[in-house]
């Protein structure tokens, strides 16, 4: 199947499982492929390859995890606590035949360590991200958050503790959303 057919498919899982289980906001159903799916793939002009070692913090209903493995990327980890969805996500891969890393657990209790990349969308404030996010990434390592309006307020209230160089990139499904590039991150 092409990328093109998987996040089609995405599309359809999203709006089939969501009544049951709350995926994604009821309100965004009819517009599941520009809300969720091209908001997430957005990502992939910002990752360095297909093998890039992803984390997808909070994944809930798999984005952008599962929009990114539909893309072709070969090592993304989907984490998220909720099992309902996580059991949602793993139903989407095996479906589709592909393949990604699910973790059910609370972010605070991962032992992972030496990604790439962290994403995460629709999750919490830059500063919480932030501290999530380091001690998965290496040193060399890329946050990718999609944030909305509140962003320069975030970037504000995360300088308080953190050193960090970032990059606004404007968003491509939201006027007033952006890709956060996080770059050298550390703690203050």
């Amino acid at each position: 199947m092409t990328a093109e057919q998987h996040l089609t498919a995405l599309a359809a899982h999203t709006r089939k499982w969501s009544p049951k289980i709350n995926l994604v906001a009821p309100s965004t159903l009819d517009v599941v492929e520009r809300r969720h799916i091209e908001d997430s793939t957005q990502l992939a002009s910002f990752l360095p390859h297909r093998s890039a070692r992803i984390a997808d913090l909070g994944s809930g209903g798999g984005f952008p995890g599962l929009a990114l493995v539909s893309l072709g990327y070969t090592d993304v980890t989907l984490v998220d606590s909720d099992s309902r969805k996580m059991s949602a996500c793993r139903a989407f891969l095996r479906d589709q035949g592909l393949k990604a890393n699910l973790i059910t657990s609370r972010i605070e209790g991962l032992e992972l360590r030496d990604f790439d990349v962290v994403t995460a969308r629709a999750l919490a404030a830059l500063d919480q991200l932030l501290d999530w996010s380091l001690p998965l990434l290496k040193p060399s390592g890329v946050c990718l958050f999609l944030k909305g309006g509140q962003v320069n307020q975030e970037i504000e209230q995360a300088h308080k503790r953190f050193e960090f160089l970032y990059k606004k990139h404007p968003s491509l499904s939201s006027s007033d959303g952006c890709v956060l590039e996080i770059t050298h991150a550390r703690i203050r």
